[in-house]
């Protein structure tokens, strides 16, 4: 059984130039309490086919988290563009992965 519910990820922009960072609103449930370190990180993937272009945007730590629903704010930093050697490749489709990860 999972510890969480990602129930929405609202990005903060209508419409989103290239040279912005990201403003997400994470609504997620807690599915039951926790008491150890929880990471959360955002991956921008590029290229499909090659995972050496993926960047880790941005990682936050929460201590605990009670059992419920709850939600916050997130400034995640634009990608790093120079990194993709296809420069066409970032009007190709990419995504922004959300990994949530318990730690212990």
């Amino acid at each position: 059984m999972g510890y969480f519910n990602i129930t929405n990820v609202v990005f903060e922009s209508s419409s989103h130039r290239i040279n912005e960072d990201f403003k997400l609103k994470i609504q997620f449930e807690c599915l039951r309490e926790i008491r150890q370190e929880v990471e959360w990180k955002v991956v921008y993937v590029a290229d499909s086919d090659n995972a050496s272009c993926d960047q880790e945007l941005d990682a936050i730590y929460m201590q605990s988290l009670n059992y419920g629903s709850s939600e916050f704010d997130w400034n995640v930093p634009k990608p790093d563009y120079s990194k993709i050697p296809n420069v066409m490749e970032i009007f190709d489709s990419t995504l922004l992965m959300l990994i949530v990860s318990v730690k212990g």
